[in-house]
């Protein structure tokens, strides 16, 4: 029987739903999200771990917070890794419906308390991130999203949480191939830019002692 306390949860949007299907053909997705997973389970095959995929596009940190206790804590999960942002900012822009860096900190902030409440302090925090494919999406950023990525930065030091500075390796891995190569809708990563992520996951999970 599986240890409970080594129950994997990844949460977030279409960047870690992935094209999951809810049965086993293919529950963790095509992504990050599978390929931390699958390394994972190759790589530690003795410890039994257990992995679930919770993302769902479009979702925001209001509505992840809003079924944070049936989709994540319900799991009894031992480690929760989140990825959220991308959405608040970009519906100020497409939807007139913006969320306020601070908004969405009060949102973060309470679903890393809610965590620890439920004893879970096993916790990683992947940066926003755009890899801009035109103007817009620069301003996107520049008036947005940046200060969002710094909130999810100082949260995950508040609250002990590993951190994976994806826009920061992003940025990095512009300088040799164009924004294209990593995301071609400057959003959604490409197998290359998942690859970016998973290896990034890894180094930060390898660090938490279980």
């Amino acid at each position: 029987m599986p240890d409970a306390a080594k129950t994997i949860v990844f949460t977030g949007d279409s960047i870690t739903h992935c094209a999951r299907c809810l049965d086993w053909v293919d529950p963790m997705g095509n992504g990050y999200a599978m390929i931390a997973s699958a390394l994972t389970a190759a790589r530690r095959q003795t410890e039994n771990f257990i992995f679930h995929n919770i993302g769902i596009p479009g979702d925001t940190a209001r509505l992840l917070r809003a079924r944070w206790r049936q989709d994540c804590l319900d799991l009894i999960p031992g480690f929760v890794s989140v990825l959220v942002g991308v959405n608040d900012c970009m519906q100020r822009y497409t939807h007139n419906a913006p969320t306020t860096a601070r908004e969405f900190g009060e949102h973060m902030a309470a679903m890393l308390e809610a965590c620890l409440a439920a004893d879970i302090r096993r916790l990683l925090l992947i940066e926003p991130f755009l890899i801009p494919v035109n103007d817009e999406q620069r301003r996107w950023r520049k008036e947005d999203l940046d200060e969002k990525a710094t909130v999810a930065r100082v949260l995950a030091d508040r609250y002990g949480a590993a951190f994976v500075p994806a826009q920061a390796l992003f940025d990095k891995a512009v300088k040799s191939r164009p924004p294209e190569y990593w995301a071609r809708d400057g959003i959604h990563p490409t197998p290359a830019g998942h690859a970016v992520l998973a290896e990034a996951w890894l180094k930060e999970f390898d660090k938490t002692a279980w």
